[in-house]
């Protein structure tokens, strides 16, 4: 154990007795000196024995009122401090709470057992202003001894764990076409064919069957009702792949696109965790990986993919000097994949005018196609991917539309092998703060991201969605119907 001021006081005293006996040449004057120096010993012993019972007997809990809570919101937390059996030492125990939350004052967090004494408790508040998961830290417990000559410091207790979420995006819509799905990530009890998610054979239709299942292409081509069987799985591999460049910052505080497009990963991390499913996530950034979390169904594992979602946060646009932009920006819109451009190509070689002539030379390569891709971060993720491996892989990928020609590619990458791919698109118009949704402009561009996402919807093994305020898509699309019945 440390010894305090007053040991150093009483050790003192014990000197100057000592002093005075060789000063005075009286030997009884040393009788003071062993008394002290017996005194203190026998406080050293009692002391230690007294650690040794606290720290056998102490029971530290917490108890907050809401483990979980939004950004800058309080929670309540009582302390409470018991021992098995009284002491003769004074304890003092100081909770320590994460280093980001403010607000109670370390004295209202603090408690002191008097000698003989066996429980105390306090409540205080703190405020949580950053979003992510934190732990307490093991409380500070200081135990003085009898007389006060000794202390000791201690830290012992357990370490609560509180989850601060991002303020939650109002609204939340998750749909195609404005129509909302109720159901995103269910259940897949066994291996066994039947009603499932992989597609097995076709066979003829019983009695019985559900009429959801019939396979038209089949039945048209055989001439008979045939059903599509699918095999369903006891282990989904699933890769989150969650895009915070600088064009998912765009939307009000709190009600980012990002901020949105997360709340759905979380969905999805969840999911996965309830099937014990294993699980990966990449994070993207304008230059590359920002975050790549092995695949794994270990709990802990989950729990980091969960931390690493509410830190993300949108990064800001990189610098680009004036002499360094391009001349002629390709847009969304405008840019085209190698097999369009070739069957432009193969047309114009077939004509013999001015403008055929012209434009032939440009579409001789698709050079310049590739290396557009090679510079998006979130391409070159998702070929860094492994989708050769044993079982289906599930890709579900958050993301915006503003690179769609990429993303087109990057969604046919994530496909291969016979891999399924989930797309979640925040549509750019519903998030913009200053612009009007009740323009027939902002329909226009909605609709256009519309046909975006039904392209992609189209593709084998491929489901996209559109995550969105909803109220800002219900505005948008109510007052498109009224200017359509106000024309009609």
């Amino acid at each position: 154990m440390n010894v305090t001021r007053r040991f150093w006081t009483v050790a003192g005293i014990g000197g100057v007795f000592a002093a005075l006996a060789v000063l005075a040449a009286q030997p009884r004057w040393l009788l003071g000196t062993i008394g002290i120096g017996a005194w203190l010993l026998g406080l050293q012993y009692a002391a230690y024995r007294s650690l040794r019972e606290i720290d056998e007997g102490l029971r530290i809990e917490y108890d907050l009122d809401r483990p979980r809570l939004p950004v800058e919101q309080t929670v309540q937390v009582r302390l409470t401090v018991e021992l098995a059996v009284p002491t003769a030492s004074a304890v003092t125990v100081t909770a320590r709470p994460p280093t980001s939350a403010r607000g109670t004052s370390v004295a209202a967090r603090r408690v002191r057992l008097a000698p003989g004494t066996t429980g105390v408790g306090t409540e205080f508040t703190l405020t949580m202003p950053v979003a992510g998961e934190f732990d307490f830290d093991a409380a500070r417990v200081e135990v003085r001894g009898a007389g006060g000559c000794y202390a000791e410091t201690l830290v012992r207790g357990p370490q609560p764990a509180v989850t601060v979420e991002p303020r939650y995006p109002r609204n939340l819509h998750v749909g195609q076409g404005g129509e909302s799905v109720e159901s995103l990530f269910g259940e897949h009890p066994t291996k066994e064919t039947g009603p499932g998610l992989l597609p097995d054979q076709i066979r003829q239709y019983v009695p019985g069957d559900s009429m959801r299942y019939i396979d038209w292409k089949a039945t048209a081509r055989l001439a008979d009702l045939h059903i599509q069987q699918f095999e369903t799985e006891t282990e989904r591999k699933t890769v989150l792949v969650v895009d915070h460049r600088s064009t998912l910052e765009v939307g009000r505080e709190g009600e980012t696109m990002l901020d949105y497009l997360r709340e759905v990963a979380m969905g999805a991390a969840g999911a996965a965790e309830e099937q014990n499913d294993p699980l990966r996530l990449y994070t993207v950034g304008n230059n590359g990986i920002t975050t790549r979390q092995p695949s794994t169904a270990a709990r802990s594992a989950y729990g980091v993919i969960r931390r690493r979602l509410l830190d993300l946060s949108a990064l800001p646009a990189p610098a680009t000097a004036d002499h360094h932009r391009p001349r002629h920006r390709v847009t969304a819109d405008t840019a085209v994949a190698p097999e369009y451009a070739e069957r432009i190509r193969s047309r114009l070689s077939q004509s013999d005018t001015r403008f055929a002539t012209t434009l032939r030379p440009y579409l001789e390569s698709t050079n310049a196609y590739v290396s557009r891709l090679s510079g998006d971060s979130l391409f070159q993720t998702m070929r860094t991917i492994d989708t050769r491996q044993r079982g289906t892989l599930w890709t579900v990928l958050f993301t915006d539309d503003a690179k769609r020609a990429s993303l087109r590619e990057t969604v046919k990458l994530a496909r291969r092998n016979g891999n399924y791919v989930m797309l979640f698109l925040a549509p750019r118009v519903l998030y913009e703060p200053d612009a009007s949704v009740d323009g027939e402009a902002a329909y226009e561009r909605y609709r256009s991201f519309e046909n975006f996402r039904q392209e992609l919807n189209q593709f084998s093994r491929v489901a996209a969605f559109e995550v969105a305020p909803g109220n800002r898509l219900d505005a948008l699309l109510d007052a498109h119907r009224l200017r359509m019945r106000q024309s009609a």
